[in-house]
């Protein structure tokens, strides 16, 4: 089967209750965000049903996208940024290989970047997000935002350009298992192990909130038996990591969330 899907959503705006020193207020409400999404997509069946291939090539326009960072004294902010745009592969391969045997492998590739510069601030009187922001001062004694960079640097124009990868979205991740089902006396039980991998994701602090970060990879083992189960496994260190077997499927709009560092002159 092949499909064709045409999509839309939001998420309604809300309000920050947090004051800002400096602006003297408040920090402005935020508004809804709105995604469009297009995709062709295939479900199919081969070797008499023994191999499942599926998979979707998708665009997804975003506009006026909420973030969210830590604003002073460690209270979440939330403000719009104006776009994006996330191009992407979805793939996963299940194979009844015979004697107990499952295989399965599945991937998403993602080239998600922003469509318009992000300055951080808002057109003067309104919740519109800035993007045309070239004498704009970030960090030192002089900045205009209410965050710092984090290591001190100066400098002038938006917090992010026009097609800068969004932040917390790994380029590739993937993972594939292998399953061994077997009887035991009048129960079924099975056991499994699998390997995850993602490429590097870009983190979510000034001053680099759109800037390369290492990238992460999990492996774990797990079994079962009957109404018991149990599991063992190991993944290596890493702030972006998921446990043992969780989907692949994610995409910017279930991931997006930038804690830049506040300016602790402002808390």
């Amino acid at each position: 089967m092949v499909y064709a899907t045409y999509s839309t959503g939001f998420r309604p705006g809300g309000v920050n209750r947090v004051y800002e020193a400096a602006i003297k207020a408040i920090f402005p409400p935020y508004q809804a965000d709105y995604l469009k999404n297009y995709e062709l997509g295939w479900k199919t069946q081969w070797l008499n049903h023994h191999l499942r291939w599926n998979g979707a090539l998708f665009v997804e326009d975003w506009d006026n996208f909420q973030l969210a960072y830590l604003g002073p004294n460690s209270v979440t902010v939330v403000q719009n940024a104006a776009s994006a745009r996330i191009k992407g592969l979805e793939t996963n391969l299940e194979w009844a290989a015979g004697g107990g045997w499952l295989l399965s492998a599945s991937a998403t590739y993602l080239d998600a970047k922003l469509t318009s510069n992000f300055c951080g601030t808002y057109l003067p009187g309104t919740t519109t997000p800035l993007t045309n922001c070239p004498n704009q001062i970030i960090g030192g004694p002089n900045n205009q935002l209410p965050f710092q960079f984090a290591d001190g640097t100066v400098t002038t124009g938006p917090l992010a350009l026009s097609g800068a990868r969004l932040p917390v979205v790994p380029e590739f991740k993937g993972n594939v298992l292998a399953r061994y089902n077997f009887a035991v006396a009048d129960l079924q039980a099975n056991v499994q192990d699998a390997y995850g991998y993602q490429t590097s994701s870009r983190r979510s602090r000034v001053p680099s909130a759109f800037s390369s970060d290492r990238g992460s990879r999990e492996v774990g083992a797990r079994g079962s038996a009957g109404p018991k189960s149990f599991g063992s496994g190991r993944r290596s260190r890493t702030e972006n990591s998921t446990l043992f077997f969780a989907r692949t499927k994610s995409r910017p709009h279930d991931l997006l969330q930038v804690p830049f560092i506040a300016n602790p002159a402002l808390n």
